[in-house]
């Protein structure tokens, strides 16, 4: 059973992990489902639109959580080199 929900509602931050998409929505075998979900990288954009079609309205946008993540991992790798 799905619901339309007739308030706004928010969408929540960017989604950090890639599993249990529709279960976020989903409680007592009633399906609510967001207005706009946002995602923070192209791959959750991929498994959101594959398991949320319900959801028309998503974003794909710069997280900043992961980009400081990025920064500080630069620091610590080293480049591949042949041997």
């Amino acid at each position: 059973m799905s619901h339309e929900v007739s308030q706004l509602i928010f969408p929540l931050p960017p989604w950090h992990s890639w599993v249990n998409f529709r279960e976020r929505f989903t409680r007592n075998g009633v399906n609510c489902f967001p207005h706009e979900v946002w995602v923070g990288d192209k791959h959750a954009l991929k498994i959101a639109k594959e398991e949320i079609p319900e959801v028309t309205i998503m974003y794909l946008i710069e997280d900043k959580y992961f980009q400081d993540i990025k920064e500080e991992l630069k620091k610590y790798s080293k480049p591949f080199v042949p041997q």
